[in-house]
Order: C-alpha cells, then structure tokens, then sequence
C-alpha cells in the first residue's frame, strides 16, 4: 500500500485498516443476547426473584439446580391420593420430577392399589452471588 489515504474497495483508507468498523461492534453486541428467567429454566421450574442471563454467562455461576428426594405412599381407593399421585406423575412426565423408585400393591381389604413412589424434584433459583 503505498499511499495511507487511498481508498480501498471496502471504503476504508489503509491507514484506517486496524479499526474495527461500526458495522462488527454493532454485529458484537446483538449476538450477546440477555433474558429475564422467571418461572422455569431448562424444562425445570425456576424459584425465586427473576436473573438476569446472558448467552456469554456462565449458567452454574448465575443459577444452581436443587434437588430434593420424596418418599410417599398413594392409596388410590382415595380420590385425593389418587389426585396427589396423578399430579406427581404429571410433574414426572413434564420433567419437574425424576422416578426413582415405583412399587405397587394390591390391598385386598380396600381392594385398590396402594403405591410407594420415591421421587426427586429438582428446581433452579438463583446462585448465592445473585441473591
């Protein structure tokens, strides 16, 4: 390049080459996208106040994923039972729950099913250093 001001097919003097041009910054900034997560994360329920999160993020240092294990027993003859085990179920299917453990009875004298369920449901909030 012999001379600094001429002009290059891009526009751009050689002079100028080195800096990045408006267009890069501008294109820069729309890939780091920013969302709000409330109500749930990642198919998980999301507890707590709303976070901040950014594609450039790093998700375990903004969110933690807890977990806590049940062990209950659901006497279908029972209609709230029958509604409770339904529900757990449900938030099994929609990945709210994960199944551990499913055992199921008959029980001649109520002539119904009795079930032991052992299942984890896990959730995200906030990390302590976004609290």
């Amino acid at each position: 390049m012999s001379d600094p001001n001429e002009i290059l097919s891009t526009g751009v003097s050689a002079f100028q080459s080195d800096i990045p041009l408006i267009s890069d910054i501008i294109q820069e900034k729309t890939n780091t996208t920013e969302r709000e997560i409330t109500g749930s994360f990642d198919g998980k329920p999301f507890r707590g106040p709303p976070v901040m999160l950014k594609s450039t993020d790093n998700v375990e240092e903004k969110l933690k994923l807890n977990q806590r294990m049940h062990v209950r027993t659901f006497d279908l003859w029972d209609t709230e039972q029958l509604a409770a085990y339904e529900a757990v179920c449900q938030d099994i299917n929609d990945g709210k729950c994960m199944q551990s453990v499913e055992e199921i009875k008959w029980v001649d004298s109520r002539a119904g099913w009795k079930v032991l369920l052992r299942y984890i449901e896990t959730w995200y909030e906030a990390a302590k250093s976004e609290k």
